[in-house]
């Protein structure tokens, strides 16, 4: 009975936690849209939204320009931050997963420090090969660049894929690929505002366009993450638990 009640309170805090959580991102959600150097009323906005998503016609008195700022500025900047969030939220909970570590996330294993490496490449060298895909093209390479050498660096020191050599060669590899990111912003011009910008996470002058851009990719990848959430869940518990579970935990680190 005890364990019950116990049991019973552990979940209860934990459905809080999601709500309140939610409610955060819904109210930051609701002043970047409602509150900006434009003031429109709250009702114009809610209107102009629902008239999109239903197909509706505007109300006349409602000035075109302002149907732009809130439909083509506002709205999809605030997806746009919203997805970003989420991805960067599956990919700290995968690595959590992966390397048993709760302060693990895309910086811990050289990932996150390779993808931004490709993209202040592209903005420096002002690189325009496949138009709006050039950047998040370089920067998904490096990414898995900075992978490959992470993991190539492991299994010289340890063909085992222990977590404790896969985050240290994760850390140095970072720590490299960070001095040439300096070094691209100590020798940049006119473009250092651009790279910094872009370092912060910057969502200015993105639209609908940089939204369909992620969305696909953010479904492709939530649906891997959650088709694998069993796995995460064993490799979590340690290496020997997962062996025991059925997985095996280094080959499943080498092909995550």
């Amino acid at each position: 009975m005890p364990n019950l009640s116990i049991q019973k309170y552990l979940s209860n805090k934990i459905v809080w936690v999601y709500i309140i959580s939610g409610g955060f991102v819904l109210c930051t959600a609701l002043l970047g849209l409602f509150i900006s150097s434009v003031q429109v009323p709250v009702p114009t906005i809610l209107h102009i939204i629902w008239s999109h998503v239903s197909g509706m016609a505007l109300m006349e008195e409602i000035p075109k320009n302002i149907d732009k700022i809130i439909w083509e500025i506002r709205v999809p900047r605030i997806l746009l931050a919203a997805l970003v969030g989420m991805s960067l939220a599956l990919a700290g909970a995968t690595f959590q997963g992966l390397l048993r570590n709760p302060l693990a996330d895309p910086y811990t294993i050289g990932v996150s420090s390779g993808a931004a490496l490709g993209a202040v490449v592209v903005l420096f060298f002002q690189i325009q090969v496949l138009g709006m895909f050039t950047l998040p093209l370089f920067a998904i390479v490096g990414g898995f660049f900075s992978l490959f050498i992470v993991f190539g660096l492991t299994r010289v020191a340890n063909r085992s894929h222990s977590m404790e050599t896969l985050i240290l060669a994760g850390i140095i590899v970072s720590s490299f690929i960070g001095s040439f990111i300096t070094l691209i912003i100590a020798l940049s011009g006119e473009g250092l505002r651009q790279i910094l910008f872009w370092l912060m996470g910057s969502v200015a002058m993105r639209g609908w366009s940089h939204v369909y851009l992620l969305l696909p990719f953010w479904l492709l990848g939530a649906g891997i993450i959650l088709f694998h959430y069993r796995e995460l869940n064993a490799l979590s518990l340690g290496d020997t638990s997962a062996s025991t579970l059925g997985f095996r935990s280094g080959k499943r680190r080498e092909c995550s």
